[in-house]
C-alpha cells in the first residue's frame, strides 16, 4: 500500500487487482463503523479499476510505535492484543472471510487514546471459507514475532496463537487469553535494572550519612551529588512505569 497526507488526513491507499470486485456487504460493514477496530475504507473509480483508501488519521503505526515508545506497556498494550483476537471472531460472527485482512507491520496501527490496534480490511469478494484458517499462517506469524506483540506475549502464547489459527479452534484462542502467563524475559530484564539503582541509591545515602559523621566533608558533598543524580534516576523511571 502507499502512503497519502492530504488535507483531510492520512490514508493508506491501494488498487483492486482486475480479477477483484467489491464485496457490497462488506464494505458497508466497514463504512458503518459496526466493528470499530477496522480502519474506516472510502472506494473511488479511477482509470486503472477501483482504489480503496483507509483513513489512519491520528494513528500511529506499530512500526514508529516500537521506535519512539520506551515503555513496554504489558498490561494495556496485551488487553490492546487480546482484543486484535476477538476481532477475528467478530469477523467471522460477521460473515467476513480473514484473508482480506492486511497483516502487514506497515498497514497496522495503534490508537494509544484508546488501547486498540486498528487493522485494514480489504472489502473484495474472496473465495475462501469463514473459519480461522483463512488467514495467511507465514503473514500472522511474522506478525506475532514483531516486537510490538513478542514483548507482551512469550513464545508458548505465540505458538499457541498460531496452532489455533492454523487448526481453526476458536475455543483455544479464547483460553490463550483467559490464563494469566508469566511477564516476558524484556520486562523482567528492566525490573532488575530498576532494583539495582535503588540499591546504588540507598548505598551512597549510607555512605554519604557515614563521610559526614567521620568529618570527610569534601568527599561528602561530592557522594551528595551523585545520590541526588541516583534519586532523579530512580524517580524518573518509577513514573514511567506507573501504569504497569
Amino acid at each position: 500500500m502507499k502512503t497519502r497526507k492530504g488535507p483531510y488526513g492520512q490514508f493508506l491507499v491501494t488498487t483492486l487487482k482486475k480479477e477483484e470486485t467489491i464485496y457490497e456487504y462488506a464494505m458497508k460493514i466497514v463504512e458503518s463503523g459496526q466493528i470499530e477496530d477496522l480502519i474506516p475504507v472510502f472506494c473511488d473509480e479511477r482509470k486503472n479499476g477501483l482504489e480503496l483508501s483507509f483513513d489512519y488519521s491520528g494513528l500511529t503505526n506499530i512500526n514508529d510505535y516500537v521506535k519512539t515508545t520506551k515503555e513496554i506497556n504489558v498490561i494495556t498494550r496485551r488487553k490492546a492484543i487480546k482484543d486484535l483476537f476477538c476481532l477475528f471472531k467478530d469477523l467471522l460472527n460477521h460473515l467476513l472471510p480473514l484473508e482480506n485482512l492486511v497483516l502487514e507491520s506497515n498497514c497496522i496501527f495503534f490508537d494509544e487514546s484508546k488501547n486498540k490496534i486498528k487493522i485494514c480490511y480489504q472489502p473484495y469478494i474472496a473465495n475462501n471459507t469463514i473459519n480461522l484458517s483463512g488467514i495467511n499462517s507465514n503473514k500472522i506469524e511474522n506478525l506475532l514475532n514483531h516486537e510490538f506483540f513478542s514483548s507482551c506475549l512469550d513464545s508458548d502464547e505465540i505458538t499457541s496463537l498460531i496452532y489455533a489459527i492454523n487448526n481453526n479452534d476458536e475455543p483455544l484462542l479464547e483460553e490463550i487469553f483467559s490464563q494469566e502467563q508469566n511477564l516476558p524475559k524484556t520486562k523482567i530484564r528492566i525490573d532488575k535494572e530498576r532494583i539495582t539503582y535503588r540499591f546504588l541509591l540507598i548505598f551512597s545515602c549510607l555512605c554519604t550519612i557515614f563521610l559526614f559523621y567521620i568529618k570527610r566533608n569534601e568527599y561528602a558533598i561530592f557522594l551528595s551529588a551523585i545520590t541526588l543524580g541516583l534519586y532523579i534516576k530512580v524517580a524518573y523511571d518509577d513514573r514511567k512505569e506507573k501504569t504497569i
